[in-house]
């Protein structure tokens, strides 16, 4: 019996990873979940071991990273920082069992399915809404969209979402790599506010054109684009640029590794840093409590509750759906960013939940 005890404290605790490295995000996610496991090398008794796969942004390469580590036997995976990989992902987890946890996959089309994959993100629906209805609150009537050609996963749930709640007239056009399109479209439409849906880099790009044109019509950005804004993409063209996320400039936690995460990898700390770090946490103490299997990590997340994350409490429902509690008005100033104002989310219970 002794023996057997003993035995099973050799076989490690596996977590895999798929994250294409594409992307300043992509790479910075991967180096999260290892600097974690650097800081956290066991549960319990138990070391933890980590495979890393890195495809291209390619569904099939995707698919079969996925299930080389289904194969090695990993417990849980860690994997999707576009709304496109999740999707991918989602129905992987679905068919295989294994529980999936995406880190920043925002789109409507994977909710309200029991999956086994699993956010602590809001849906870009939900944002969408909240934008919607800040910019219809500060009086605007005429919504310029401008979105990305790419990850229409996320784009078009976020675009459909802010049209059917925004008060005014909203007109969309899809970034092309002509500067003059968008010169062309508010030329024609005449907007009062332009609202982002596009990654990083474009974002700069089109606020950059935008600003060439009208130094003073207010920008309003989904998450996806601010993700490296104060970082590697920043420039002073995006001061006065407005966010609707659940992002507050308080980190409410991991400020500690967050400095040593810096220190050690040289990387910028956006927020797929600080939602790697919260999956990683969950995904530790879920299986301290019911251990490495991957049935029992199931049943644990799919039980609705409330987790505490970098900028403050979010519900996850019976199908690994989030909703923070706050949703958060900032403004970009100076490479900094200032809450101005913020939402309770309708989708965070009042009640509270049973935990």
């Amino acid at each position: 019996m002794v023996l057997v005890v003993v035995g099973c404290l050799f076989y490690p605790i596996k977590i895999g990873v798929v994250i294409p490295a594409d992307s300043i995000s992509g790479v910075e996610e991967i180096l999260a979940v290892k600097f974690w496991v650097s800081k956290h090398p066991k549960i319990g008794f138990k070391r933890v071991k980590l495979y890393v796969e890195s495809p291209r942004r390619d569904p099939y390469e995707i698919r079969e990273a996925y299930m080389k580590l289904v194969e090695q036997g990993v417990c849980a995976v860690i994997g999707g920082a576009l709304s496109t990989e999740g999707v991918v992902l989602a129905d992987l987890a679905a068919k295989t069992g294994v529980p999936t946890f995406g880190i920043t996959t925002t789109t409507t089309l994977i909710s309200d399915r029991k999956d086994n994959y699993y956010r602590f993100i809001d849906t870009n629906d939900v944002l969408a809404c909240y934008a919607a209805r800040y910019t219809s609150e500060q009086g605007f009537e005429r919504a310029l969209i401008i979105e990305s050609s790419y990850n229409t996963e996320y784009t078009k749930g976020y675009v459909n979402a802010f049209t059917e709640s925004f008060k005014g007239k909203v007109e969309t056009l899809v970034l092309s790599d002509v500067p003059n399109t968008i010169i062309a479209a508010m030329e024609s439409f005449d907007p009062d506010v332009i609202v982002l849906v596009l990654s990083p880099s474009e974002l700069l790009m089109a606020v950059k054109t935008i600003r060439s044109y009208d130094e003073t019509i207010p920008l309003v950005s989904s998450p996806w684009g601010y993700e490296q804004a104060t970082g590697y993409y920043w420039n002073p063209s995006l001061n006065g640029l407005v966010v609707v996320s659940m992002f507050t400039p308080r980190i409410r936690k991991f400020e500690e590794l967050v400095e040593e995460f810096r220190k050690a990898t040289g990387a910028g700390i956006s927020t797929a840093v600080l939602y790697s770090f919260m999956i990683m946490e969950n995904l530790y103490k879920a299986i301290e409590k019911v251990g490495g299997e991957r049935e029992k990590i199931i049943r644990y997340f799919d039980r609705p509750r409330i987790y505490k994350g970098a900028f403050g409490r979010i519900y996850m429902n019976d199908c690994g759906d989030a909703a923070s509690e706050y949703v958060y008005i900032s403004r970009m100033m100076n490479r900094h960013v200032e809450t101005i104002g913020m939402y309770r989310n309708e989708f965070f219970p009042t009640g509270g939940v049973n935990q």
